[in-house]
């Protein structure tokens, strides 16, 4: 690599970064300093740094460790990997799971989400309102970190629930790989 090419072709041209590679904080240690960057698709209103590789440059570029994790009355519930510059929404969560198995319904499907202090909120949403009218309002905006849980057609109160999902993103923060 040439001093002054920009890092992102840097990397690039090193052969990219791998299918668990995150350009969201790039390392950059240069003459005993550390730089941190987001070299991740420009969002509107964003623009990558421009940032210019130099001799004895040490580049790392993490993991990616953005995950979320889908529960209950799906045919396979797991935890998943978010694909970089992609956006997750409920049903897509949803589908990553296999869709509702025999006793699950998308009338009833809880979303549990942490805030910077730690508080556990859980919301329920009618995914079939967004998949029969497509209803928007019904099919949020995930973000790395939340649990999804599909209900069952009876039986779950909105208290079970938030019990269950606050349990699982403790035990996501704690070993969620």
């Amino acid at each position: 690599l040439r001093k002054g090419t920009d890092l992102l072709s840097s990397i690039q041209r090193s052969g990219g970064v791998t299918v668990d590679g995150s350009l969201t904080n790039v390392l950059v240690i240069r003459n005993g300093k550390s730089y941190i960057l987001d070299l991740s698709p420009a969002r509107e209103g964003q623009d990558i740094p421009d940032f210019k590789v130099e001799d004895g440059d040490l580049v790392f570029v993490r993991r990616n460790d953005n995950r979320l994790m889908v529960l209950g009355y799906v045919k396979n519930p797991k935890s998943f990997r978010m694909d970089e510059g992609r956006e997750y929404r409920l049903a897509d969560a949803v589908s990553e799971g296999g869709g509702t198995d025999a006793r699950g319904t998308y009338h009833r499907v809880y979303l549990g989400r942490r805030d910077a202090t730690g508080k556990v909120t859980v919301e329920e949403y009618r995914l079939a309102a967004f998949m029969k009218d497509g209803d928007l309002s019904q099919n949020p905006i995930l973000e790395p970190g939340d649990v999804v849980m599909v209900g069952e057609v009876k039986g779950m109160t909105l208290a079970n629930v938030s019990t269950i999902l606050s349990n699982a993103l403790l035990l996501n923060s704690l070993f969620g790989r």
